[in-house]
């Protein structure tokens, strides 16, 4: 189950403008040799495969639990420091936009750019430092290779005007102009602002870099000021409603990175986006309402399906799921890896949503109780397939200051059965190690 202690509080730590932000914050360097990555274009000896970075911890799980740490503890000094109640009306403001073909305006009204038919570049291919890609793409260049117009051709050869549109990026995917089996790209995007008094929520369906928020964040303030006064604040909520990409700034449109070559709309994105937040902001300070806008196409019907289709499970012979196959060792320390493998079914039959795959429970004078569940960072769950079964491996490793005590580890899970005669039953299995000491 949850901790009593996490009931009755929740934070939301989501997406903002993070196109360009990482947890891996040790800097990039070439897995072969160990030196630092060309800087231009993150590449070791003119290739990307090589040349990534990585967290603070010593794996991915410690760099996690590091990060989330930090992001925790920064996110509790901002609570207990927090001294300005958020007051006033709840309203919003919502529209839809079409993207291509959408004319950016200056001040006075003047056509500074126009937006592209959805395509990704080939830095797009290149990936980045927290995933580098393959074959000859590069961050911050072109492929010369003729081989990968070939292939774009073949789906959709672009025209000179869509080419010079995206211009300086050379179109890879031709997202925008390909719909089978379904559009590879939308052309229909939702914008949105959320007010809770002073507080003003972006909700924009891309990953803005840094500078991009940045930027959007202070239009906003500034057309909502006349509304909402010198207290107004303006938060971005990425990703939100749909998904569309990157979105960069002119300028760094003009590097062709990966996040540049992933801004689909064209070099004039992030001008369009602001121009239409600020309509709808006006609208909020005008009190009128926004336009309802185009309506996106529905294509749900042409979704190509990957849903889980369960199979039939069998426990070894003898044996029944939630079996203890590997068993705990007697004791353990601080530091040590405690595991227990049970005969399990797929995870996917049962997601345990507000549950739990495993508990790590002490013993106390009044039985059992939870110390480590699942969501904790010292815990894993480690599945292998078998022939009708799984593997089911429940791991902890024991933090520093662990009361002293006996422990044991438990699963839960679900096996699915599918007779010939009926549809497929699930049934609820647990499995419990012997008991251990920590000493």
């Amino acid at each position: 189950g949850i901790n009593a202690e996490y009931m009755g509080f929740v934070a939301a730590f989501a997406s903002t403008n993070l196109g360009d932000v990482s947890p891996n914050i040790m800097g990039a360097f070439c897995r072969d040799t160990g030196l630092p990555c060309n800087f231009a274009h993150s590449t070791c000896n003119g290739r990307n495969e090589q040349c990534s970075s990585v967290g603070p911890g010593k794996d991915m799980f410690q760099s996690t639990e590091i990060i989330a740490s930090r992001q925790a503890k920064k996110a509790r000094e901002l609570y207990d420091a927090a001294a300005t109640p958020v007051t006033g009306v709840v309203d919003f403001r919502h529209t839809y936009v079409k993207m291509p073909g959408l004319k950016v305006l200056d001040a006075k009204g003047n056509v500074t750019g126009t937006l592209c038919k959805a395509a990704m570049g080939d830095s797009f291919a290149a990936g980045t430092i927290d995933g580098p890609g393959m074959f000859d793409f590069t961050q911050g260049a072109n492929s010369t290779n003729p081989f990968w117009p070939f292939i774009r051709n073949l789906i959709h050869k672009p025209t000179k005007e869509e080419a010079d549109c995206q211009s300086p990026k050379d179109i890879l995917l031709p997202t925008g102009s390909v719909d089978i089996p379904y559009p590879w790209a939308p052309d229909v995007l939702p914008i949105q602002l959320l007010r809770v008094g002073q507080l003003v929520i972006a909700a924009i369906p891309t990953e803005l870099t840094t500078m991009a928020g940045r930027r959007l964040r202070e239009a906003l303030r500034e057309r909502l000021r006349p509304l909402l006064g010198e207290g107004v604040t303006v938060t971005l909520a990425g990703l939100a409603n749909t998904y569309a990409d990157y979105t960069t700034t002119f300028e760094e449109y003009q590097q062709q990175r990966y996040e540049g070559g992933s801004t689909i709309y064209g070099p004039h994105q992030l001008q369009a986006y602001t121009q239409e937040f600020l309509k709808l902001a006006d609208a909020m300070v005008a009190g009128t309402p926004s336009p309802a806008g185009p309506t996106p196409l529905d294509f749900s019907s042409r979704i190509i399906s990957n849903k889980y289709s369960p199979e039939e499970e069998e426990p070894p012979k003898g044996r029944h799921f939630g079996d203890v196959l590997v068993d705990v060792a007697p004791s353990y320390r601080a530091g040590e890896r405690a595991a227990a493998t049970f005969v399990g079914g797929n995870p996917r039959n049962n997601l345990r949503t507000q549950s739990t795959y495993l508990e790590v429970q002490r013993q106390t004078s009044s039985g059992w109780v939870v110390v480590a569940v699942d969501g904790d960072t010292e815990t894993r769950l480690e599945v292998a397939k078998k022939a009708r079964h799984y593997e089911v491996t429940v791991a902890w490793y024991v933090p520093a200051g662990t009361a002293a005590g006996t422990y044991r580890l438990t699963h839960n899970g679900t096996s699915c059965s599918h007779p010939w005669w009926r549809e497929h039953k699930y049934d609820d299995y647990s499995g419990v190690s012997s008991t251990f000491e920590i000493a």
